[in-house]
């Protein structure tokens, strides 16, 4: 857990061997679906829930489109309530070859929870497409605390119970 002061910082960062995005969770636009300030937050902890393989979830993830993992933002507004800005990766075989001109990509996705129940959903978040590739590392970083996990494309998605 980190204490919140005026240098705190909680980032993603998504890098291939093609691409490299950075992504700030806890900004004033993000803060404020949870009807808060930065200054409202003492203390934030971190969630990083990548396991190193692509898997499926019930609700969250499914077989063609399968999570690679997430890192979050863990954190109490001043009432008590455990919220969490929850930046979610997967990978999008585009079955379907729908969008994102037909490619397979990895799909970035924030969710927002307040004691357990979602309560914001966007894929607004930039980026939301990148670019495939045979592997992606996700890596957050919340104060200078690291956490760092590489997931590889192309091995069999496993089942979440």
């Amino acid at each position: 857990m980190a204490e919140l002061g005026s240098s705190h910082s909680f980032s993603i960062k998504l890098a291939t061997d093609k691409q490299m995005h950075e992504i700030e969770l806890l900004t004033e636009e993000n803060l404020r679906i949870f009807g808060m300030k930065a200054n409202d937050i003492k203390i934030v902890s971190v969630n990083f829930a990548v396991k190193g393989y692509l898997y499926e979830e019930l609700g969250v993830a499914r077989p063609t489109h399968p999570c690679a993992g997430s890192a979050c933002a863990v954190f109490q507004d001043p009432y008590g309530n455990e919220n969490s800005l929850d930046c979610i990766i997967y990978h999008d075989p585009n079955v379907r070859r729908s969008h994102a001109d037909g490619l397979p990509h990895w799909n970035v996705e924030l969710r927002c929870m307040k004691n357990g129940i979602e309560i914001n959903r966007s894929n607004e978040v930039v980026p939301h497409i990148i670019e495939d590739a045979s592997e992606i590392e996700i890596t957050s970083n919340c104060d200078g605390s690291v956490d760092k996990q590489k997931i590889l494309r192309d091995q069999p998605v496993q089942k979440q119970p």
